[in-house]
């Protein structure tokens, strides 16, 4: 079975836009609604109803599926929790949806976010069919770029980033996914790493990511951004070494923050250079947060995280071995 999930949060306008341009395609469709305003919940399920082999999955589904898997949330916290609250909840709604596609022996899955149109509809085919060939299959994502405040700040100096494949548009088969999805910024990128993903990925085409202004809440961006920014490259290096255990080991991320310091100390030197104060103002926002940052928190972080992953999946034993393809609305 291969099926599309798309992850929403109070963003009705982009939202209904995604919807439809994926409702003809031949798939089961999943949107899983972390809204906190109770209309725009409403209006998303309004939005999909009518449309067959469709499910809205909200925290209510949610609590309900984690009670039947017997899912003691508080011992998979960093896994498990609430949707539907002013929290940043990505990581746990693309756990759910990956707990729905395991659970139900899914062979493929196309992750969307409520902000990416699709114009070629034969673009989700050609993704599920590379899957074939490679671990992961995205999209070249048009219009706003998928980046972070620094990765925007980067690209306006014509520095290059890491290319992954954007969460906003991402394939893979649940049976290979050995680790959930951490709820930190960057869990797309961190994900792939973590897996071993990242090595094998491809794309299947375009598909655009509906513009906004990349630098509205830029400080608090800024500011909630930099925990991921950081995991983001402790994840990246701890591949290249192909080495998890270091991600174990303070002295590590140590090393990562310090050589981080210095990547943001270059940006602000050439804002400076180029007379961009509002830049140069939001790297000061991330280097004061960077600082924040402890190696041992984030140490800690890592060994939870790791430890709760092991936990998570010890619910799931023999889900490959029994299938629960969804009958209905609410189903999950």
């Amino acid at each position: 079975m291969q099926a599309i999930f798309i992850f929403t949060k109070d963003r009705v306008h982009t939202f209904k836009l995604t919807f439809e341009r994926v409702r003809d395609f031949p798939y089961p469709l999943f949107v899983i609604d972390d809204s906190v305003d109770k209309n725009n919940r409403r209006v998303v399920e309004e939005t999909i109803s009518g449309r067959d082999e469709t499910f809205y999955c909200n925290n209510e589904s949610y609590q309900l599926f984690l009670r039947q898997k017997q899912v003691i949330c508080t011992s998979v916290d960093l896994l498990c929790g609430q949707l539907g609250n002013f929290d940043w909840n990505l990581g746990l709604a693309r756990n759910y949806a990956l707990m729905i596609a395991q659970s139900g022996r899914f062979e493929k899955v196309l992750f969307m976010d409520d902000d990416i149109i699709v114009h070629d509809r034969t673009l989700p085919d050609r993704a599920f069919k590379l899957l074939d060939h490679h671990l992961v299959v995205g999209a070249h994502i048009t219009g706003l770029t998928d980046n972070s405040i620094t990765g925007h700040i980067a690209s306006a100096f014509s520095i290059s980033t890491a290319v992954m494949v954007s969460g906003g548009f991402m394939a893979f088969k649940p049976d290979d996914v050995q680790f959930y999805f951490m709820n930190i910024y960057n869990e797309d990128w961190i994900w792939q790493f973590i897996n071993g993903f990242a090595s094998d990925l491809s794309w299947a085409g375009e598909a655009e990511h509906i513009d906004a202004d990349k630098w509205s809440n830029g400080v608090s961006k800024a500011c909630f951004q930099e925990f991921g920014e950081l995991a983001l490259d402790c994840a990246s290096a701890a591949f290249e070494a192909q080495n998890w255990m270091i991600l174990s080991e303070s002295d590590f991320i140590g090393i990562i923050k310090a050589t981080r310091r210095t990547y943001l100390l270059n940006l602000t030197e050439l804002a400076r250079i180029d007379n961009k104060p509002e830049l140069a103002r939001l790297l000061d926002v991330s280097e004061k947060q960077l600082e924040a940052i402890s190696p041992k928190a984030l140490q800690n972080h890592f060994n939870r995280y790791f430890e709760q992953n092991t936990l998570l999946r010890s619910y799931f034993p023999d889900e490959r071995n029994s299938s629960q393809v969804p009958q209905k609305a609410h189903a999950f």
